[in-house]
């Protein structure tokens, strides 16, 4: 590759970048409900009928989408569970000859209301850790990941994106209480952090979200894999208690990670991510 192929592809990068992540950020400000919601989406972009989205009022909402469409091959995946407070998300796209598209992209978000029990006024904290990966094959495709968690009026996030091109690193975005970000293609960790000062008796809204995409390039194999999982946990103080609107929010230890196999081939790392982390649903 010569000098201005290289400038070309940069260029194409950075602008790549940047539409990722205006699609993430309109994607983590979808409107909270005023109730407890679970909702998985993966959508496999400019085919039709290329959004599958599952909803639940409590336990686990999963979504899955695997579409071929010529040269282009896009593959999502998404979970949501109030009961363990895991989020989890995957996208991946390729192109085996030229061809251009508006990505893949999956989306988790849970929603609840708390009300919080305890003897005097006392300092509540929930987090969020994001532990996955970028990977690419080929090149200047375009990746995203963003974070969100709103505890009342306290907010936390990441967004980062990176596109596989010459002199490239991961470009981050935070707000508000990060902690331990990591930030390279191979490893983007980090705990979203909130605090409130609560009395007995407050009752305070959670929203939680993460977004992935993944846009590749002619030729190339893109992948972003938040599969590893976004976890919520709550530290309260001595003697405190909470319930949620869900009814389940929290009550069921969350399972350990289950990483991909690397050399899991395409389309078929959404799936197998997906039977991983389903479990069966409670009848009602």
């Amino acid at each position: 590759m010569n000098e201005g192929e290289v400038l070309r592809a940069h260029r194409m990068s950075m602008c790549m970048s940047a539409g990722a992540a205006l699609v993430l950020g309109a994607a983590l400000l979808v409107p909270a409900p005023a109730q407890a919601l679970a909702v998985a989406q993966a959508s496999v972009l400019d085919v039709e009928d290329g959004v599958r989205t599952d909803e639940q009022l409590s336990g686990l909402a999963t979504a899955e989408h695997v579409a071929v469409d010529g040269f282009r091959t896009g593959s999502a995946a998404a979970s949501a569970d109030h009961d363990t407070g895991r989020l989890a998300a995957f996208a991946e796209e390729s192109f085996v000859q030229d061809g251009a598209s508006n990505g893949v992209q999956g989306l988790a978000l849970i929603d609840e209301i708390l009300t919080f029990f305890g003897p005097e006024p006392g300092i509540v904290e929930l987090s969020m850790g994001v532990v996955g990966f970028f990977r690419n094959v080929g090149g200047p495709s375009a990746l995203g990941v963003g974070a969100l968690l709103d505890f009342g009026s306290e907010h936390s996030a990441i967004l980062a994106t990176w596109s596989d091109a010459p002199g490239n690193d991961v470009g981050v975005v935070t707000r508000g209480e990060v902690t331990g970000l990591t930030a390279v293609p191979a490893l983007i960790v980090g705990t979203l952090r909130t605090r409130l000062l609560l009395n007995p008796l407050d009752t305070v809204s959670v929203h939680a979200r993460l977004g992935v995409s993944a846009n590749a390039a002619s030729n190339s194999l893109a992948t972003a894999g938040f599969d590893h999982t976004a976890q919520l946990a709550i530290t309260l103080p001595e003697g405190w208690s909470f319930t949620s609107s869900s009814g389940s929010f929290l009550t069921v230890p969350p399972p350990s990670p289950v990483p991909l196999p690397g050399g899991l081939g395409f389309g078929g790392a959404a799936l197998l991510w997906l039977a991983r982390f389903r479990r069966p649903r409670d009848a009602t």
